[in-house]
């Protein structure tokens, strides 16, 4: 049963680090194979004892030790990856006779000394790791985390004499003082994080920062019922998801289409589409991606079902902009989209170079599955794939506008200003990077666009590196000058950065109506 299950787990793992990479390694059914496989060790030693094989149990510490050094957080995890010091442990534990080299490193008096602290170091080191990165601008430097490591151990040492040892002897705990404080423990953290979440991290804190920042989250922004948009979901269009805002009474009518780099200038859209008296238009393929003939879904899904439904959604899509003869605005995390592509180091997370590294994307988030069932990270199909929507949306209108990547950031701005003021009670002075690094990670897709536009005199590119990378300094992409803030964290902009994006379009042919 043991066996089978561990079989699952692996299974669950390969599965998960592909589609659900956070739950993947958070969740107990995709790590449970790594625990079962010390079950497994345990029944055959308690069949047959532990062989004296020095080969084998110093092959299986070389197995640990390897991991340890050539692993990364590029490396999918939990996955089959996961069984190289899995199974060197499990080596260990059926072939490291008391007599081997390995059981005789291992049995030095510093290292058993560490193996008893070193439950109570895992636990300590994570609050002192994550509050330093927290706390800093800039990633912590070796020699802090060396410094924090050492003091997680001295922190472990003292756990472990006053809390642990005590806690085992049974003469002086007794057993249902055990379970009164674990209950006590859970009860108090669960309040604590109930209590945190409902009071969204007691930021009440920072009102005079947050004021001052001007910042409110996208997700925020979205739960306030009808700001910016009202759902204007049409039977005529079923597989479309709609949302109007603008001058909701005219007759000239801007579709839009895109991604959360769209949501984010919405707002300032909205307001510039009230003074000009057109309606916007927001349309959306219900349960399918931007570029529709992509998807990140597994290949268990009903993939022809899918696309047949995607292919329906931007079919009406079109017939949407012909009956409102609409000009179309497309927005859209292009390199993300279509991640990775030729010249793109193969990581999600955008690293500029100077400091700033994007955190929160999924190990191959945008691993891409196509119609015909195949799955691939190559630039080819998706490419394809892009061309075709965007010769979709061409055809079916007077006038296409289309986004030139926003240039990411890589610095969640909002953070490191709050870092910052927190800490010195000013904000950041400056927030940018050289221009050639974002032409490097976009170069693909500016490419693919490029081409598009001269072979189509209908399509007007929005140039976002025009106004972050070129207008406000030569050869650098701008974040943040001073008090001007252009981005609400680290690709998403504010509102005053969507005014500096939205004024690189001509907006009486975007809107299709004199000022």
């Amino acid at each position: 049963m043991i066996v089978v299950m561990a079989a699952i787990s692996l299974l669950l793992s390969e599965w998960g680090w592909r589609n659900k990479a956070t739950a993947n390694f958070y969740l107990a059914p995709t790590r449970a194979w790594e625990l079962f496989a010390g079950s497994i060790a345990a029944f055959i030693v308690q069949k047959k004892g532990v062989y004296k094989n020095n080969c084998l149990a110093t092959l299986g510490l070389a197995a640990i030790v390897f991991s340890i050094f050539f692993y990364d957080e590029t490396t999918p995890f939990p996955s089959v990856y996961a069984l190289v010091p899995v199974l060197g442990v499990v080596l260990l534990v059926l072939y490291a006779d008391k007599a081997t080299f390995a059981a005789k490193l291992l049995s030095m008096r510093g290292i058993i000394g560490i193996g008893l602290i070193s439950y109570s170091a895992y636990l300590w080191h994570q609050p002192l790791f994550v509050f330093a990165r927290i706390r800093s601008l800039e990633n912590p430097s070796v020699s802090l985390m060396l410094m924090l490591s050492s003091l997680s151990m001295l922190l472990a040492y003292i756990s472990w004499r006053y809390i642990e040892k005590p806690f085992r002897n049974r003469a002086k705990v007794a057993q249902k003082m055990v379970f009164a404080f674990a209950f006590s423990g859970i009860f108090l953290f669960v309040l604590i994080g109930y209590v945190g979440h409902y009071v969204h991290g007691f930021r009440d804190r920072y009102d005079d920062v947050l004021t001052h920042l001007e910042w409110m989250s996208l997700g925020e922004r979205a739960s306030i019922v009808g700001y910016p948009c009202n759902p204007s979901n049409n039977p005529i269009y079923p597989n479309l998801e709609l949302c109007e805002y603008g001058a909701a009474d005219s007759d000239t009518t801007l579709v839009t289409y895109g991604d959360s780099h769209h949501d984010a200038i919405s707002y300032t859209l909205d307001e510039l589409a009230k003074e000009r008296g057109v309606r916007v238009l927001k349309a959306n393929i219900r349960g399918c991606r931007i570029i529709f003939d992509i998807t990140s879904k597994p290949e268990t899904t009903n993939l022809a079902a899918h696309y047949s439904s995607c292919n329906v959604g931007f079919d009406q899509l079109q017939q949407l902009i012909r009956f409102h003869e609409a000009n179309v605005l497309v927005v859209s995390r292009w390199t993300f989209q279509m991640f990775p592509s030729p010249g793109v180091v193969d990581e999600l997370n955008f690293n500029n170079g100077v400091g700033g590294q994007e955190v929160d994307l999924a190990y191959r988030e945008n691993r891409a599955v196509f119609p015909d069932g195949s799955s691939t990270l190559d630039w080819g199909p998706k490419r394809e794939a892009l061309v075709k929507l965007l010769n979709g949306l061409a055809a079916s209108t007077n006038s296409l506008f289309v986004n030139y990547p926003i240039p990411e950031m890589g610095w969640n701005i909002f953070r490191e200003n709050l870092n910052s003021i927190r800490t010195s009670g000013e904000l950041v002075d400056a927030l940018m990077y050289p221009s050639a690094t974002y032409y490097e990670r976009n170069q693909a897709v500016i490419g693919v666009l490029d081409g598009f536009a001269n072979e189509n005199a209908n399509v007007h590119l929005v140039r976002a590196d025009l106004a972050f990378c070129e207008s406000l300094i030569q050869d650098f992409c701008v974040g943040q000058l001073g008090e001007t803030i252009y981005y609400s964290d680290d690709d998403h902009l504010s509102d005053v950065g969507a005014t500096l994006f939205l004024n690189q379009i001509a907006l009486n042919d975007l809107f299709g109506k004199d000022e």
